[in-house]
């Protein structure tokens, strides 16, 4: 948190080896293995005059372990996996930050219910451990897919003592896969401790969650259309502290017309919900129902040139609106050629998006906290470009480019007036107030004008966030197996102009920002053993 007169922070720790093995044991039985182990890594920073040095990232082993069995000429199969990251956190810093060791362990599989294999059971069970100081293990409860330091929370609360959790998520699902009639179920739950983020994604716990789905579709081509189908589904979710936080219908179709041209439809109604996650850490709040709606319409796919639009829209009770439209333009030249260009502008406007949590005393109804929010207009613009070249079969490139503009605006700064509902007090009504201070480019707020609420300051929220991505891949097959690569990437950040959107003038400020290059060279030789 210092202002340091210097600093060279490393981006990427190097790995010091790894080792990897992938095969067969029979035709039913798969086997795969991964071990690697990544260096220790410092950054090197001057503050106040002195020069330092840092660990920043601690000597690592990773390893992945992972077998499959199918039975019964497939009908039935059965697999494990095993992940394991341990640490040599000895420095002080990082023993505060990063759990020393972290486990999972799990097993999935499936079954057919008839002969003819129409209909399948799959499911899978995983449980996870990691251990470390209390501070670590405090900063993995408090993760924003746990939240485990909300006031409100009674269902495994914050506890700033342990040093070790554990936890377990399971799903289970069944599915219809022949026939016109089409059934998909599922119900699964991760428990609040499950934990997968130190060698793997998690953006989910503390969670209980069920679908189904009904459908038919249509084979045969008529008149009209060459196939056919129409699905709805209905989903629900719970949290370990019984609050419904997802409750709702979409419908799904998709035609397909005798000149292979497609049109989609999607479509939903979520009702009003309760939100863990809307204030940050803080307590309960509502989600205000909404209906959306999304369009898609392409050309026939089997032509050089390929057309497409497609569209969003949906609208919440309190006001909420946000559109999108996208175009898609795919041409092959040759067999040998794809290149595609696919732009996109979307806007929303989103009346509760979260500024910050501000401690008062006096905020009695919200438990000694403001949790402010405020109105935010949003517009992005940004395009996928893409080109695959095979040159011959041994050599080819691939290219893609993504830029991005977003841009956001707030206003109608507010605060939640009560936990679990969409009632906020709005600043600058009954008795409160607040100044923008265009020097500091800040936010002054008096919850009650001349009563003992604490007054607060906040930075102005918006943002222009500009992003410039590139990838180009060359691959050559220098003999059966061993195949070399040439890779270079691109990127540059900009975040002039926050809260103003102009497309010219942010894409002339982006391009003239600096810029990160990368080129690698990978070579890959087969061993015929």
């Amino acid at each position: 948190d210092a202002d340091y007169d210097y600093i060279d922070y490393p981006t990427e720790t190097r790995i010091l080896g790894a080792a990897k093995l992938t095969g067969k044991i029979d035709e039913s039985w798969s086997l795969g293995l991964l071990s690697s182990t990544t260096e220790r890594t410092y950054t090197a920073y001057e503050y106040d005059g002195e020069r330092y040095e840092q660990e920043v990232e601690p000597l690592t082993h990773y390893g992945v372990a992972r077998t499959q069995k199918t039975f019964n000429d497939g009908k039935q199969g059965l697999g494990m996996i095993f992940t394991s990251v341990n640490r040599d956190v000895s420095d002080s810093i990082m023993s505060k930050q990063l759990v020393n060791q972290a486990y999972t362990f799990g097993v999935d599989g499936w079954t057919f219910l008839d002969e003819d294999e129409t209909y399948v059971i799959t499911g899978n069970f995983i449980g996870s451990y990691f251990s470390g100081s209390q501070e670590s293990v405090t900063i993995k409860q408090v993760q924003s897919y746990r939240y485990a330091q909300r006031p409100d929370a009674t269902y495994a609360p914050l506890d700033t003592t342990l040093t070790s959790m554990g936890g377990w998520f399971s799903r289970f699902m069944l599915n219809k896969q022949k026939g016109n009639f089409r059934l998909n179920a599922a119900i699964g739950a991760v428990s609040p401790g499950f934990e997968n983020n130190d060698l793997g994604f998690q953006w989910n716990a503390d969670k209980i969650n069920g679908h189904v789905v009904l459908g038919y579709r249509w084979f045969e081509p008529d008149k009209i259309f060459r196939r056919k189908f129409f699905d709805i589904a209905h989903f629900r979710s719970y949290d370990f502290e019984g609050d419904n936080m997802n409750n709702g219908i979409m419908l799904f179709s998709h035609l397909q017309f005798v000149n292979y041209y497609n049109l989609g439809f999607r479509g939903g109604y979520a009702l009003q919900t309760i939100s863990r996650t809307l204030t940050r850490g803080g307590p309960k709040a509502a989600n205000p129902s909404e209906y959306w709606f999304d369009l898609d319409l392409s050309t026939d796919n089997r032509e050089n040139v390929v057309l497409g639009i497609d569209g969003h829209y949906s609208e919440d009770e309190i006001g909420g609106i946000a559109y999108r439209v996208g175009l898609g333009v795919e041409w092959k030249p040759f067999s040998q050629i794809n290149f595609s260009v696919g732009p996109e502008y979307s806007r929303n406007k989103n009346m509760i998006q979260w500024v910050g949590n501000f401690e008062d005393p006096y905020a009695t109804e919200t438990y000694e906290h403001r949790y402010v929010f405020g109105k935010i207009s949003q517009e992005t613009f940004s395009a996928n470009i893409r080109l695959n070249w095979t040159f011959t079969p041994k050599m080819s490139l691939q290219m893609y480019i993504q830029p991005l503009i977003s841009v956001g605006n707030y206003s109608d700064y507010k605060e939640l007036a009560e936990p679990r509902s969409l009632d906020y007090n709005m600043y600058g009504e009954n008795g409160s107030t607040i100044d923008y201070n265009p020097r500091d480019n800040s936010y002054t707020v008096d919850p009650d004008g001349t009563g003992p609420a604490e007054i607060f300051t906040f930075d102005n929220p918006n943002f222009n966030f500009k992003s410039f991505r590139a990838n180009l891949v060359f691959r050559y097959e220098v003999l059966p197996g061993s195949i070399l690569y040439f890779v270079w990437t691109n990127d540059r950040v900009n975040s002039d102009s926050p809260g103003e959107f102009n497309i010219s003038r942010d894409f002339n400020a982006l391009w003239g920002s600096p810029t990160n290059n990368v080129f690698l060279i990978k070579f890959t030789y087969w061993i015929d053993v």
